[in-house]
């Protein structure tokens, strides 16, 4: 499926780094729109040293963009969540990718497309491309990603199905 823009929060790059899958977004996307405020983020101090890594060493696929003003109806979501949100408003037909729930709700609200960490790893192991079984046991044992087993198995079973 081709998007207009991809735009992503803080979630899907840090976690895909930590995988070692960010590069799946080039593969997937060709390039990534990322609000600066992300991208400060992503260097936070508290932010694991691969990420801030990666955030040093950008890819040339990853674009820092510009964030008009921020849309007052995401005042109750994460700064990243809402310049992302703001971002993707601005460019009708693109795709948001983020992991949080509540800025997954306003973007189906606001009829932008959405897909996460999980959406990309999904994509992935249906190509081949990875083992959605062993992504998973990375993102639990590196990651503090918030998923139920219940979402996990729901996961590689559509995945299976898919193949």
């Amino acid at each position: 499926m081709s998007f207009v823009a991809v735009v992503s929060d803080t979630g899907p790059l840090h976690y895909l780094v930590l995988l070692e899958q960010v590069e799946l977004l080039n593969r997937f996307f060709g390039e990534v729109l990322v609000p600066s405020i992300v991208l400060a983020e992503l260097n936070h101090d508290r932010t694991p040293s691969a990420v801030r890594e990666f955030v040093k060493n950008k890819p040339s696929w990853l674009k820092e963009c510009f964030t008009p003003p921020l849309d007052p109806r995401f005042s109750t979501l994460g700064s990243g969540e809402q310049a992302a949100l703001t971002v993707a408003l601005s460019q009708p037909g693109c795709l948001l990718l983020t992991d949080d729930g509540a800025a997954r709700r306003a973007a189906v609200a606001d009829q932008i497309l959405v897909s996460g960490t999980l959406g990309i790893l999904r994509d992935a192991a249906v190509l081949g491309l990875v083992d959605i079984r062993m992504e998973i046991q990375k993102l639990k044992e590196r990651t503090n990603f918030r998923g139920t087993n219940k979402l996990f198995d729901a996961l590689i079973k559509q995945v299976d199905s898919l193949k």
